[in-house]
């Protein structure tokens, strides 16, 4: 085995937090790959417990460039120990909810060993309809935004709520919410969010960014016009349901406020270079920015008051 391989650094990992000279047979699968990491699952292939009643466990395994610092990583790891104290475990509105526990932060290689959860991602459920009917798509909506609500009562922001950070398994009605917890993405800490657009934090943040995943998403995914469809009403669901929460008319047009110029500096953030990937970008920005606008409008209908001029421009 390459000893520079990610393979490597991910056993160099496991027996640290095992404390065992030896591979024992693990079987390592990389389940997906962000910016700032890429994340790992492993299991023995005796079947035993790898730690304790653990017979598998995931690792997130952070990469070099950009230098990964210890001390967000030790942050994350207490605060996803919050999360899952609050969260794991809880029934809400017929669905179990569940948080991966962590177990070891490994400081060479860096990485965040955690226990294992449940499900499959949405962006993996809703294109292929099975089970998705209308009704579990509200209800699994409203037990995402229950679930929401648990960490930002925390002052936590989840910072990355995507289709592929939700995982679901609709048969047994269970949902799974993985990679949160982590440090403030730099995009939100824009002068002008910060300034303006804070009331409703860390929700606008949160919700903003599911709002315009789910608009550039839905642009790329060309020939799959069901999927498009679920994931724009699974988003709308849960806007719709933190919006009824809320009793003033005029505080859920400043919400809409907040979250709209939030969605803007995600847009903003995408890269615009002369590139074939920065000329799509532009294309993907302005549908992304259209369709957003729409679905702004369509919510503002339940809440007609005028509202800052401002935050009423073009995105």
């Amino acid at each position: 085995m390459n000893p520079h391989s990610s393979s490597a650094s991910v056993t160099r990992v496991l027996q640290q937090f095992t404390q065992s000279a030896n591979g024992r047979g693990w079987i390592i699968e990389q389940l997906g790959e962000g910016v700032e990491a890429k994340i790992y699952a492993v299991r023995s292939q005796d079947r035993q417990a790898i730690w304790q009643r653990q017979h598998s466990v995931v690792i997130k395994l952070y990469k070099p460039e950009p230098a990964p610092n210890p001390a967000l990583v030790r942050a994350e790891f207490k605060s996803l120990s919050q999360l899952y104290a609050a969260l794991n475990g809880r029934t809400i509105d017929g669905w179990s909810t569940h948080t991966p526990a962590p177990l070891y932060v490994c400081e060479s290689p860096l990485a965040l060993v955690m226990t294992a959860v449940p499900g499959t991602p949405l962006s993996s459920c809703l294109p292929t309809g099975d089970n998705v009917t209308p009704e579990v798509l509200e209800s699994a909506s409203r037990a995402v935004l229950g679930a929401m609500q648990t960490f930002w009562s925390m002052g936590q922001l989840h910072g990355d709520v995507s289709f592929d950070n939700i995982l679901c398994d609709i048969v047994h009605k269970d949902l799974s919410f993985i990679d949160l917890g982590g440090p403030v993405r730099s995009f939100y800490r824009s002068d002008y969010i910060t300034r303006r657009w804070k009331r409703w934090y860390p929700a606008s943040h949160d919700l903003a960014y599911m709002l315009f995943d789910t608009a550039v998403r839905g642009h790329s995914m060309f020939g799959r016009p069901g999927f498009d469809t679920r994931q724009q009403t699974f988003a709308e669901n849960v806007l719709r349901a933190f919006i009824g929460t809320i009793a003033p008319s005029e505080d859920k047009q400043r919400l809409l406020d907040e979250i709209r110029a939030c969605t803007r500096a995600h847009l903003k953030n995408l890269d615009l270079s002369l590139s074939p990937r920065g000329l799509w970008h532009v294309i993907l920005r302005y549908r992304a920015s259209r369709r957003i606008v729409r679905l702004l409008a369509r919510l503002r209908t339940d809440a007609p008051v005028s509202s800052d001029r401002h935050a009423l421009n073009c995105i």
